[in-house]
Order: structure tokens, then C-alpha cells, then sequence
């Protein structure tokens, strides 16, 4: 039997009678054999169920009483017999349920004021009319100073150094001294004192304390009925000058602040010129426009102009530097903006000279000991395009003024005008420090400002600025992009030393000489506008290459500068020859003319020459009158007589030797210079006679 519980029933298709019988009679033959099932169901125990299960067996224990036979149940509800309660008739009254309180007329109760209130309500003016408002009596009781407290604590003993609790416990103790001991005393006691006390004090002393006294009296504020009256006059003498009619009804105008509504009022007319007096023995400070022209104290300028936004002297016009500096920091963009834009046209006038005879101290000195390199650099760090154009332009002012470049450029086709003038100041003076690396920035800015700028990792800053700039539109990066060549070429101009490491900042150079001076000549129409900059990357890197050979060499072999050369060189002559460009060949025969004194690239220049360079002359000779063409004209000149040099250089270096020497210059390359030499001559003569017999 127990095998027949053991076989499970066979599977079968479809649901018929027999399989519900047969399954019925498995159900009956388990049921009689009490097997064991092959799976039990174990139940975890409860914790909390348990806890709770004997907390209840607790209370069983514990309790004697049963419930269940002290429970009594009514088995019949009885009324309450209220036969014999007598029944009262609601009265009868005349007014309405509740009763309404008249509060009487409302301009009575706007008079009424209450003590020690600011604002008060219409029925507490009601109440306290009616004299029920106990409480403001009680406060207005509270608040009334007993009589020892008529005379006023003493304004010199604060107590700040026994605290704040033990400090004015002190002060009242010593005030009821004081008090107690004068109600003692006679008024003619009390003279005497007094007497004695000036006679014994220092009338130094006896003025300060005086002074004192009259500054507190002038701070405190009484509320009696004639000050409050008197007060209500002066305002009202005071709002009648100011341009508008105040009404108390506004919003938020309850409590009128005259000082503020000043500022509405018309300026003042500007005083008259001021000097240099015990005030200021130094002068007056300046103030200037936007445009950085310096602006007359005496001018009436209109307000529409917008140079009256500060606080002192509103009647002046204009900015000074210190009010410039701090909108410099605004957190207001456009403030920022303007303030050094400002700040740039000033530097830039003041390099010219415009302000030596109006103010009494050299203006640049004052600027970057106030710290305005500080805050270009700051500037610069910006995320926002505008201030850092606006930075890059302020910076390039202010160590690169553009009369200077100038007047060195104009030098260039000198004989020894290619050597760079040395711009270090004088030795910086390290005092108790052992090196250099131990002053701060400021203490280097003091003596040398160049030296301060390396300090401050511009260079990487420049590099991320001018690829950054490099999505925006042309037009507006055009002159942030050149007063950034600017600046580099100041800095290039400082030292040997400094165009050491400009040189060795790799990440920069690379990107100029990638971005500012391609292999491949792409047309203006279709190139990137930093394509078209390819003068002011020329001359930077003449700049370098005029530091020295050793310099010059590692700038050629690094970026193979010969092959770039020689194909902006092709492509500048075929622009000079349609007179569309001749910047780009100015600084491309300027800068092979250093290559070549320093003793590089002659060969490559001189395969040129019968095919570039002699064709170009011609044609510059046929258009002399032009200024361009004469200055190419002087540029080509001062480069054969660099090829002469080199030339002759070579020779004697190699007319001892027995070395076979393979030099591609010879004397037939020159050949017919002296003719053009002898051609412009005659003809700048000629044009100079034209010119003095016109005078």
C-alpha cells in the first residue's frame, strides 16, 4: 500500500471522471497510512510577538480582579423626572444680540496717541480714551525714570572692560553714589566742588569733556510735545526744497528719510578751482571722462553725461583713479567694463605727454605703484570676452606704447639697427634677500616691471586666450590679437635672458608659428583671420632672432623657418607687384636680413635673387614716388649690404683654409646692384630739390 502512495499519479490528457476518481481514492488511502509529509513549513519565532505575548501573560498574573463579575449592566435606561424644575422665559430686550459697541468718529480717534506705540490700532485708541487700557498706563508708569535717574549716567566711564552684565551694574551703582551724595549736598556745596575740580583738572581735559557732553546732547532725541512740533517744522522746511511733494499716503513712505531723497535734488554748480591748500598740500585729485582727457572742476557738464556717479564732490565731474579702481572690482559688468576701458585711454594719453603739464606727478609711476598691473592681470583671468580684450589692450598701454615701437621700427634699416636696444632697468637690489626667488611681486614690480609679468604665468594665459579667441568673430579680435603681439614683443625686447625664455615656453611658440605663420599660403578670402597677421608674427620673431645667432639658429632649425619664408616671400612680391600688400614683405626682408647677419639662409636668399628679387627692384624703381615702395626699396638695400657682409665674412674665413668651401653667394648675384643703388639716389634727390624749392 505504502508503494501505491509512493507512485505518482500518471499524467493524462484532458480532465475525465476516472482521473477525479482516482485521485479522490489516493486522498483516501494517504489519510489512513499517517505518513509523514516529504516537506514541512517551519515558522521562525517572532521576536517582538513573543515579547508582546508575554507582556500580556504578565498582566493576567498580576490582576485579581475579574472583569467579568464586577461588570454590572443596567438591563433598563430611566429618565430623569423633571416635572418639578421650573421653566424661565427668555427676556426681552430692545437692542441686537450681541450688542454692537459704537467706536465714535474716526478723525477723533486719528489725534489720539499712545504712549510708547509706534503704530496702534483704532480700538486701542478707543479703549485708551475710554480709560480701560490698563496696560499702556502701567507701561507708561513703568517707563517713567524714578528721580535718581533724571540726571544722566556719565558718558566717559563705559565699563567695557568689566563685561557687559558687570559693566552696567557698576556704572548704576556709581551713578546712585554720585546722586545720593549730591541730594546731600547744597547748591552752594556743590559749587564749591566744582570749583575745585576745574582749578585741579587740565583745561585740555576740561575741553574734551565738554565736547563730549555737547556730542551726546546733540544725539539724543526727546519726545516732548514742543520738540516733536518742532521737529514736524524742520521737516517740512526741509521737504519743501526738495523737488517733489511727498505724500504720506504712499507706500513705504510713512517714515520719510530726508538724507536719501537729497539725492534727487539738482547738483549743486561746480565751485570754483581749487588749489593746493592745508587740506589737500598735495592738490586736488584729478578727474577724467571716459575718453581719459582730464576735466575742469570749474565746466558745467551735464548730467546725461554720466560723470557724476560718485559720492564726493557730486558737483564735479568726471572720475578720479582711486574711484575708478573700486569700479574696476564691481560685481556689475558693465562698471567693469568702463572703468578699464577708462583706465586704458589714460595710460595711453599719459605715455604721450598730455597730462606732464597739467598734473604735478608723473602719472604711470603713481598707476603701477597703486597696483593697476594687479588688476589688468586679474582682469585677464576673466571668463567674460570683454574684459579680457579690454585687460590685454590695458596691458599692451601700459608696457608697450606704441610711439616707442615706432621710433624703433623707423631704426631697422640702420646700419646697426638691428641690434635691439636693452630695456633692463638697473640691477635689482635684493637687500637681505639671497636671491631673487625670495622678493615678493611686489617688491620686483617696484624695480622691474617685465620681470613681474614673467612671475605671473602670462604666457600660458596669452596662449589660452588667443586659441580661445580663435571662434569668435574676426572683427572683434582683430586688435585684442595684435596688443597681444604687443606685449610679447616688449617682453622680447627686455633682455637676452627674457627672449631666452619666451623662446623656451614651447606651448607658445608652437602656437604662432602654426596658427600666425602656415607652410601652405591660403588666400585672405578663404584663411582665418589669424592668417592675415602674419606682419605682427615677423616681428616678433625678428625680435627674437636679433638676441643672437645661437638663438636665431635654434628659431630656424625647430620650425624649418626657411621654407616658410621662402614661400610667403613668393607670395608677398606677386601682392607688392598688384600694390595690395607690402606690410608682409617689409618684415619678411626685415627679418631675413637678421637671419642673414647673423649668418643664416644666405644661400636660400641668394637663389632668389636672380628671379624674385632683381624683377621686384625694377618695378620699384618705375613707381619711386610712392612711400611704400621707397621703404621696400630701403629694405632691400640694407639686405644686400647684409648678403655683402656675409659675403666678405665668408671669405676671409675661408681664404686660409684649405677646406673646399661650396658657397652659393658669389659676386655675380650682385651683379647691377650698384646701377639701382646709383638709380634711387638720383631720383630721392630729385624729389627732395622738388621738395625745398615748393617751400
Amino acid at each position: 500500500m505504502d508503494n501505491d502512495l509512493r507512485v505518482r499519479p500518471k499524467p493524462k490528457f484532458g480532465i475525465s471522471d476516472d482521473a477525479e476518481d482516482e485521485m479522490l481514492q489516493y486522498q483516501e488511502l494517504f489519510q489512513r497510512s499517517n505518513l509523514q509529509p516529504s516537506a514541512q513549513v517551519v515558522r521562525e519565532p517572532n521576536i517582538k510577538r513573543q515579547q508582546s505575548n508575554e507582556n500580556e501573560d504578565r498582566k493576567k498574573k498580576h490582576s485579581n480582579i475579574d472583569l467579568t463579575q464586577t461588570t454590572v449592566m443596567q438591563p433598563h435606561i430611566i429618565e430623569r423626572d423633571v416635572s418639578t424644575t421650573p421653566i424661565q422665559v427668555p427676556k426681552l430686550v430692545s437692542d441686537s444680540f450681541p450688542r454692537a459697541t459704537h467706536r465714535g468718529g474716526e478723525d477723533d480717534l486719528d489725534k489720539i496717541t499712545l504712549p510708547n506705540v509706534k503704530k496702534a490700532s483704532l480700538f486701542a485708541k478707543q479703549m485708551y480714551r475710554d480709560g480701560k487700557l490698563k496696560a499702556c498706563k502701567e507701561l507708561e508708569q513703568t517707563k517713567r525714570p524714578p528721580m535718581n535717574q533724571e540726571i544722566s549716567c556719565s558718558r566717559l566711564l563705559t565699563g567695557i572692560g568689566l563685561g557687559e552684565v558687570t559693566g552696567e551694574r557698576e556704572l548704576q551703582r556709581i551713578h546712585d553714589e554720585n546722586i545720593d551724595r549730591l541730594k546731600s549736598m547744597d547748591e552752594k556745596e556743590i559749587l564749591d566742588e566744582k570749583e575745585k575740580l576745574l582749578n585741579s583738572l587740565d583745561p585740555k581735559l576740561i575741553t574734551f569733556i565738554r565736547k563730549r557732553n555737547k556730542k551726546g546732547e546733540d544725539i539724543i532725541r526727546t519726545v516732548d510735545k514742543g520738540n516733536v512740533e518742532k521737529m514736524d517744522v524742520e521737516n517740512e522746511t526741509v521737504s519743501t526744497q526738495l523737488p517733489i511733494d511727498i505724500d504720506s499716503r504712499w507706500i513705504h513712505m510713512d517714515s520719510i528719510e530726508y538724507e536719501k531723497l537729497e539725492w534727487i535734488k539738482d547738483l549743486p554748480k561746480p565751485s570754483v578751482q581749487r588749489t593746493a591748500d592745508d587740506s589737500h598740500p598735495e592738490g586736488v585729485p584729478a578727474r577724467f571722462d571716459f575718453k581719459g582727457n582730464l576735466m575742469s572742476r570749474t565746466v558745467d557738464v551735464p548730467v546725461t553725461a554720466a560723470l557724476h556717479h560718485h559720492g564726493e564732490e557730486p558737483e564735479a565731474a568726471g572720475y578720479t583713479l582711486e574711484e575708478l579702481f573700486h569700479l574696476s572690482r564691481s560685481t556689475v559688468l558693465q562698471q567693469r567694463v568702463i572703468a578699464l576701458q577708462t583706465l586704458s585711454h589714460i595710460i595711453r594719453q599719459a605715455h604721450a605727454g598730455i597730462y606732464d603739464i597739467e598734473l604735478q606727478l608723473p602719472l604711470i609711476p603713481k598707476l603701477i605703484e597703486a597696483g593697476i598691473l594687479f588688476l589688468i592681470r586679474w582682469a585677464m583671468d576673466e571668463q567674460i570676452e570683454v574684459i579680457y580684450m579690454i585687460a590685454i589692450e590695458c596691458l599692451a598701454n601700459l608696457i608697450a606704447p606704441k610711439k616707442d615701437e615706432e621710433i624703433l621700427s623707423k631704426t631697422m634699416h640702420w646700419p646697426c639697427g638691428y641690434y635691439e636696444p636693452v630695456l633692463t632697468p638697473a640691477e635689482i637690489e635684493l637687500g637681505d634677500k639671497k636671491s631673487e626667488s625670495d622678493l615678493t611681486d611686489i617688491e620686483i614690480l617696484e624695480q622691474d616691471l617685465v620681470k613681474c609679468l614673467f612671475r605671473m604665468n602670462l604666457f600660458k594665459r596669452i596662449v589660452y586666450l588667443l586659441d580661445r579667441m580663435k571662434l569668435l568673430s574676426p572683427l572683434t579680435i582683430l586688435n585684442p590679437v595684435k596688443n597681444s603681439f604687443h606685449i610679447l614683443i616688449r617682453m622680447a625686447r627686455h633682455s637676452m635672458t627674457s627672449a631666452n625664455q619666451i623662446f623656451e615656453e614651447r606651448e607658445l611658440m608652437d602656437f604662432i608659428i602654426r596658427e600666425f605663420i602656415p607652410e601652405i599660403i591660403i588666400p585672405k578670402e578663404e584663411g582665418h583671420i589669424y592668417e592675415h597677421l602674419l606682419p605682427e608674427a615677423l616681428k616678433f620673431c625678428r625680435i627674437l632672432a636679433s638676441h643672437g645667432s645661437t638663438l636665431a639658429y635654434n628659431l630656424i632649425n625647430r620650425y624649418e623657418l626657411h621654407q616658410r619664408l621662402t614661400n610667403h616671400l613668393v607670395a608677398a612680391v606677386n601682392l607688392s607687384l598688384s600694390l595690395q600688400d607690402n606690410t608682409t614683405l617689409s618684415e619678411l626682408l626685415s627679418l631675413w636680413r637678421v637671419f642673414v647677419l647673423h649668418g643664416h639662409m644666405a644661400n636660400e636668399f641668394g637663389s632668389l635673387i636672380p628671379t624674385i628679387i632683381l624683377p621686384l627692384c625694377r618695378m620699384c624703381i618705375q613707381q619711386m614716388p610712392h612711400m611704400i615702395i621707397s621703404k621696400i626699396l630701403i629694405q632691400l638695400i640694407t639686405l644686400f649690404d647684409a648678403l655683402i657682409v656675409y659675403v666678405t665674412k665668408f671669405i676671409l674665413k675661408h681664404q686660409k683654409s684649405s677646406e673646399n668651401s661650396t658657397n652659393v653667394i658669389n659676386w655675380s648675384h650682385i651683379h647691377g646692384l650698384f646701377d639701382l643703388i646709383l638709380t634711387i639716389a638720383k631720383q630721392t634727390l630729385i624729389e627732395t630739390d622738388e621738395k625745398v624749392n615748393s617751400y
